[in-house]
């Protein structure tokens, strides 16, 4: 049985994407396999549970570009969206996207297409991967010390979206594959502006969206 990136790598354009420079894989928070307390409420019970099946979306898997490379597949490629370049913190990864294997057990009313409001579950999902992403990178390349002071500290961080404002471009057909992309555009304090669109298998942006998610304070900068 395939796993996910054997699955995905079936595909030649995704293939391709993964010989670009600097491509890296992740699973997404989605499809992590958490740990939770005895009075702790589950997460993500949507995608990686409800969702998680050959009628919904048996395949997922994320990945992303390191600094400094930009991607040339044709019609794929997963170019973030320009970040204010304004004095400000930024994230230690500036994009990265998630891949879905959509099945019809997720069709809405019109026969075979995607149900509207699971279009924002994707955007939501692959921009909490970034930000999640992001933490963990940092965890790993510093631990517990201080980072760089250009780049914004999301370790051990919580976050709460405020609203995600979706533009629909194309229906998305299903049974298919699609590339959700998720981007940070700009950082003010405690407030997050991000940027996320979904590619079909020929390469068309079906939707895209903008969302504002909050963080908690921090209490290593009095500032925030």
């Amino acid at each position: 049985m395939f796993d996910n990136m054997d699955y995905f790598k079936s595909f030649p354009w995704f293939d391709a994407l993964t010989k670009e420079p600097g491509f890296v894989s992740f699973t997404p928070v989605s499809r992590s396999n958490g740990t939770y307390g005895d009075n702790e409420p589950p997460r993500n019970q949507i995608l990686r549970q409800t969702f998680n099946n050959s009628d919904t979306i048996p395949h997922c898997t994320g990945f992303y570009l390191k600094e400094g490379t930009s991607p040339h597949a044709d019609g794929h490629g997963t170019k973030p969206s320009a970040i204010d370049k304004s004095p400000m913190k930024r994230p230690s990864i500036l994009s990265c996207s998630v891949v879905y294997d959509l099945r019809a057990g997720l069709n809405g009313f019109n026969h075979g297409h995607l149900q509207g409001g699971l279009v924002a579950v994707l955007m939501d999902d692959a921009m909490t991967s970034l930000t999640v992403l992001n933490g963990k990178t940092q965890t790993r390349s510093h631990g517990e010390r201080e980072l760089p002071a250009e780049i914004l500290d999301l370790r051990n961080r919580r976050a709460a979206t405020a609203y995600i404002n979706v533009q629909f471009r194309k229906p998305i057909v299903t049974p298919q594959v699609v590339i959700v992309t998720a981007s940070f555009v700009s950082t003010e304090r405690r407030k997050l502006i991000l940027r996320a669109s979904i590619k079909d298998e020929k390469g068309d942006i079906c939707a895209t969206g903008d969302s504002l998610v909050i963080g908690d304070r921090d209490p290593r900068d009095e500032k925030l």
